[in-house]
């Protein structure tokens, strides 16, 4: 496993597709962002969330971990065991 800073290298747009097919696009939003408490991510489609997403990675919950072309979050422990990594 190699570790990724987030801010230097951004998840491409398939990973938070795989995230948001995963998880919802809703439920990959770090709601403690200081930049979601300003947004209004009711109102937006899934489209429109990955695109914010994408340009500020800090809406994105953390850890991602990507292992073999499957991404999952990393604060979800059963998700953790389900991939050997617990």
């Amino acid at each position: 496993m190699e570790l990724v800073n987030m801010f230097q290298e951004p998840p491409d747009r398939k990973t938070l597709e795989s995230l948001a097919r995963r998880y919802g696009a809703r439920n990959i939003l770090r709601r403690r962002s200081r930049h979601y408490k300003t947004e209004r991510f009711d109102q937006l489609s899934d489209e429109e969330i990955l695109d914010r997403v994408s340009k500020n990675t800090d809406l994105l919950r953390r850890p991602v971990i990507v292992l073999g072309g499957r991404a999952i979050l990393g604060d979800r422990e059963e998700e953790l065991r389900g991939a050997g990594l617990v």
